[in-house]
């Protein structure tokens, strides 16, 4: 039940979350359990047709979001000299991706590709969150250094999906 607790304040874009998750170490679980729902999700939901094709996805989902990540751990130990718990930075951004959850809603007809560029923004203002938290910088540089990792996920798994 603690896992839907969290993905709820993370849907949210509750701030606080991502100061308990930096400050206590117990969320590893709930941050694998949510990546690895993102991911499964994510993938049904733009190559629900066979097996293979969710395999596929999976892989190329799970590596967009490596990039994405680490994209964005990169640019902050590297540009903005920044020194945080690299743990607790990935938990967070696991964390951090829940919206992507709704991808599955890209099987509804007509509606599904709206909804998922409005998932995909919703997952980038939710990457900012938590770059805000972690990071302390201003909102509208940690949305840009989100929207980077964004264009890199995108590219990459719309290269590997083909």
């Amino acid at each position: 039940m603690r896992v839907i607790y969290i993905l709820f304040r993370s849907l949210k874009l509750d701030a606080g979350l991502y100061e308990e998750i930096e400050k206590y170490e117990d969320y590893n679980k709930h941050s694998i359990v949510i990546g690895a729902l993102v991911i499964l999700l994510t993938s049904i939901g733009f190559k629900a047709f066979n097996v293979y094709d969710i395999i596929v996805a999976v892989i190329s989902i799970s590596v967009g979001m490596a990039l994405w990540s680490g994209v964005v751990i990169a640019i902050s130990y590297k540009l903005l000299s920044t020194r945080i718990n690299l743990k607790a930075f990935v938990n967070c951004l696991l964390i951090g991706f829940s919206p992507m959850l709704f991808n599955l809603l890209y099987l509804t007809p007509y509606a599904g590709f709206y909804l998922s560029v409005a998932v995909f923004l919703w997952t980038v203002i939710s990457i900012a969150v938590v770059l805000k938290t972690l990071l302390e910088q201003e909102f509208t540089s940690c949305l840009m250094l989100s929207a980077l990792g964004a264009v890199v996920y995108f590219i990459a798994v719309m290269v590997l999906l083909g």
